[in-house]
């Protein structure tokens, strides 16, 4: 029996096979740039996390009656305003988006708060500690991200 190839055949199947190949790879290779690790975000985060913290906590040890709204609506709008801060160092650095995202829920959890203390004028024992911990888990989630972030070669 004989078999008959075309000239170079053999050449043509390995170019193809090889361009298949490489194709393939670099379909299940994809490459995620993130922001560098800033030192300076990653204290301002812990900074405020501690601030939110000591807010919270400071209500817990007063008596329900005692938490109106007046009381702490300037500690409200200090917070606000370190948010925002932080906010704009986030947006301001490049390929840094998964921390802004992190930083918008903060912003929009501590307006949402205000809002419900300010409508009801008190908060329970209950909503402190249910908006203390989400408050914690978030500052967690952007601490641990900043941390995970590559180091400067510089």
């Amino acid at each position: 029996m004989r078999i008959t190839t075309q000239p170079n055949s053999n050449g043509t199947q390995r170019f193809f096979l090889g361009a298949f190949l490489l194709m393939l790879f670099l379909q299940s290779c994809s490459i995620n740039m993130i922001a560098e690790f800033d030192q300076d975000s990653l204290e301002m985060t812990r900074l405020l996390a501690k601030r939110v913290d000591y807010f919270y906590t400071r209500l817990s040890y007063q008596d329900e009656i005692d938490r109106s709204y007046d009381k702490y609506e300037s500690i409200y709008l200090d917070i606000e305003v370190s948010l925002n801060e932080l906010h704009l160092r986030q947006e301001s650095r490049r390929l840094n988006e998964f921390s802004l995202t992190q930083v918008n829920i903060l912003r929009n959890l501590w307006k949402e708060d205000r809002i419900y203390h300010k409508k009801n004028n008190t908060l329970s024992d209950f909503i402190i500690k249910r908006h203390s911990g989400q408050f914690n888990r978030v500052f967690l989630a952007i601490i641990q991200g900043e941390q995970s972030k590559p180091k400067s070669k510089r």
